[in-house]
């Protein structure tokens, strides 16, 4: 197949809209060293990173310079705390304290669990952070524990236990004198700091149909007497924080999570679901759903209220570290959309506000400051597509063949684009097709589009065909006509098997793949990893039928125990109908 690039101007749009539009004007940027889940801590003037990589970073909040860096021997997965002048930090359930100042190490706790993991399986993003409270530290310190200490010495005063030592990743958080969190058998807690007593214990599930299922994940949230929990179970519920009775609950009939800690926005409670990628407002006091929006993937970060939005992260949690997630701003009162914007990563780390920038964090270990009032502002949007216009297929060349198309939001405003097509005389509907994403709003950047045909469907001869993109852009929408222009110069296209691997690349360090496939007609593909020594299932990359069409996939590796993937040899068995490739592969640490 040869392709004739003939660049041409398709579209370019200008307009306003009647709401905020994105606008996001990237004040700095920073690379770490490390994927970035925690979200940040702040002061005015210091930003305060942790990595999985282990590596904590003191960051300049106006310029984005590192000032200071420590490693620690273990990944960071939970926000640190600076109180007094100090960062107290979690890894790998012991405590580091830092001065705030010039990063010298102050004390640390180290962790005498020798059974503890850094993750239970791969969605295990996140550890409890510390908090202070009354001039003492409390943090996640073994299986099951919390260990309260001096915060000037780090000498032990309390330690509190979880019913059967259950693992704690939820967030600590204080009402009063009462410590509020959760454990992975699904049991809320409620430790009165005066009497050294539990003043209750609530019991979320009923059942568990899987062994991760009803972990509490959000820290726990106290509003007007209410109690409200984000965990991994389909039903989100409010209780009374005094006598512990259900008041209202919400079930997600698609079996989604809801994990994020829930936030409160006047008059509702703010929570995000995992698989129905939805943020979702519930009223406070009875439950009634104000809005949701569906965003383009799974929500995991808290959502960040400022007073007339909610702007919160998305990642794709089948690739956790190599997926590229977005930020979205929606209004607080009707969650319409008012921005979005699409880093490099996944954005499972919660955006924190410091004076006018909005901070986010990504997997591929930027730190990026936003510009708040250019993101939330109203801007000139202004949406370009141009690319090729020309497919030509030969003799003995593929019979399947794509064009891609660049759409470039140069402005501001998200847009969401629909498709459809006038077709030449004999060139079937079913010939041609674009290759979406699974998310069809863009936001500011540059997007690859690719128009995909079918050539094995048409005879031979020249087809002008015009692909007809509908932009919608807040309450205007615009239509762009783009010709395209088909030539099959011969039938006999080379032999082909239903599917062709074109390439594959193996990250052996995150356990993702990266599939580049021709599918000449519907096939069943089947992925999955087996050990090298004895050819037992260890993890599962994928299973899905797929019809004709060129296909970039991209995914993570799921330990069949969805645990993790032990360190050692393995093979990677592609089966594409019945018929096996094998690729090694080495899990490395």
């Amino acid at each position: 197949m040869k392709r004739l690039a003939t660049l041409i101007a398709l579209v370019t749009l200008s307009s306003t809209s009647l709401f905020a539009q994105l606008a996001p004007a990237e004040l700095w940027t920073t690379r770490l060293n490390g994927a970035v889940f925690a979200t940040p801590a702040a002061t005015n003037d210091t930003l305060i990173v942790g990595t999985e990589s282990g590596f904590l970073y003191w960051i300049n909040t106006s310029t984005g310079q590192v000032l200071h860096e420590v490693k620690l021997p273990s990944s960071i997965r939970s926000t640190a705390v600076i109180y007094n002048n100090k960062v107290y930090v979690e890894s790998m359930q012991s405590l580091y304290c830092f001065s705030l100042s010039s990063a010298k190490e102050a004390f640390a706790i180290k962790s005498a669990c020798t059974t503890c993991k850094d993750l239970t399986d791969p969605w295990d993003y996140f550890h409890s952070a510390p908090i202070a409270h009354n001039g003492a530290i409390y943090f996640v310190s073994s299986k099951g524990q919390i260990s309260q200490v001096e915060a000037e010495t780090g000498n032990l005063l309390k330690t509190i236990s979880t019913q059967e030592k259950a693992e704690i990743r939820s967030g600590l958080t204080f009402s009063n004198e009462t410590l509020y969190f959760g454990d992975n058998n699904g049991v809320v807690y409620g430790y009165n700091t005066t009497t050294e007593k539990f003043d209750f214990t609530i019991k979320t599930l009923t059942e568990r149909p899987y062994p991760t299922f009803g972990f509490i994940t959000g820290a726990p949230l106290v509003h007007s007497e209410l109690l409200f929990v984000g965990s991994r179970h389909n039903t989100f519920k409010a209780y009374n924080a005094r006598t512990q009775a259900e008041v209202w609950s919400q079930t997600d009939k698609t079996g989604s999570w809801w994990p994020t800690a829930p936030v409160v926005s006047g008059k509702n409670v703010i929570i995000g679901g995992s698989d129905n990628f939805m943020l979702s407002a519930f009223n406070l006091t009875s439950g009634a759903q104000a809005w949701s929006v569906t965003a383009d993937y799974n929500i995991f970060c808290t959502p960040l209220v400022l007073p007339d939005a909610i702007v919160f992260g998305t990642g794709d949690s089948y690739l956790n570290r190599s997926g590229n997630g977005s930020v979205y701003a929606v209004n607080s009162s009707n969650g319409t959309l008012l921005a979005k914007y699409k880093p490099e990563g996944n954005v499972f780390s919660s955006p924190i506000e410091i004076g006018e920038s909005i901070i986010i964090c990504t997997t591929t270990g930027k730190v990026i400051a936003l510009n708040k009032k250019a993101l939330l502002s109203n801007t000139r949007a202004d949406i370009t597509i141009t690319g090729d216009s020309t497919l030509t297929f030969l003799a003995k060349s593929s019979g399947i063949g794509e064009l891609e198309l660049m759409l470039t939001n140069s402005g501001s405003q998200p847009a969401e684009l629909t498709y459809s097509y006038k077709l030449a005389n004999g060139f079937p509907e079913s010939a041609v097709k674009i290759a979406k994403d699974r998310d069809q709003t863009y936001g500011n950047g540059t997007h690859s589009i690719y128009l995909q045909v079918n050539a094995n469907l048409l005879e031979r001869g020249a087809y002008t065909n015009e692909l007809l993109v509908k932009i919608s852009m807040g309450n205007r929408d615009t239509v762009a006509v783009m010709p395209f222009r088909v030539t099959v110069e011969s039938t006999e296209f080379v032999k082909s098997s239903a599917v062709t691997v074109n390439s594959i690349e193996l990250n052996e360090y995150d356990y993702n793949v990266k599939l580049h496939l021709t599918v000449n007609e519907q096939s069943k593909l089947i992925g999955k990893l087996v050990s090298a020594a004895n050819k037992s299932l260890t993890g599962i990359l994928l299973q899905t039928n797929i019809g004709w069409g060129i296909y970039r996939i991209q995914k993570d590796i799921i330990p069949i125990d969805l645990k993790y993937i032990a360190e050692g040899k393995y093979i990677l068995v592609i089966d594409i109908n019945g018929a096996q490739q094998e690729y090694p592969f080495t899990a490395r640490p």
